[in-house]
């Protein structure tokens, strides 16, 4: 056996076609190995399907979920958008009506006007750097979330 089918890699030792397991997938018409599923993506069980991607208000930022409990949640009061298969937490931005508290992984969501009590780690926008740009950044999202935000107005 020299290549399986889609969704099959070649165990050597035996020399047949396996379903590719959980995590892993083989997404070409001729495979010879099976790959881990990329960054946002997950495949729960062994077996010929494609990895599938993590669902809306989601993400996972590592290669190889083998379960949807591997795509993780975005924080409380955030979503994605409505876009699936997201690959990090930037993706994840405050509803309407809430705004960014803190920065760094840390952040959260709170109602807007409460988040600004002047604390250490709230977000204030006064001196030290960080502030409104670091909510205003979060809330775009960057280039990638732009993008997404972009294509989601053209589509409606």
């Amino acid at each position: 056996v020299e290549s399986c089918p889609r969704g099959h890699g070649l165990d050597t030792t035996a020399q047949s076609c396996e379903p590719c397991g959980a995590g892993l997938e083989c997404p070409m018409e001729s495979c010879t190995a099976c790959s881990t599923c990329l960054e946002g993506f997950y495949k729960a069980a062994a077996g010929s399907e494609g990895c599938v991607a993590c669902p809306v208000d989601t993400y996972r930022s590592d290669r190889g979920g083998s379960a949807l409990s591997d795509c993780v949640a975005c924080p409380m009061d955030a979503s994605t958008g409505g876009s699936v298969a997201r690959t990090s937490r930037d993706a994840c931005v405050c509803d309407e009506g809430f705004e960014v508290q803190g920065s760094g992984a840390d952040w959260t969501c709170v109602a807007a006007g409460e988040g600004n009590t002047g604390g250490e780690g709230a977000n204030t926008g006064g001196s030290g750097g960080g502030g409104a740009e670091e909510e205003q950044q979060q809330q775009s999202g960057g280039g990638e979330q732009q993008q997404q935000q972009q294509q989601q107005e053209q589509e409606q």
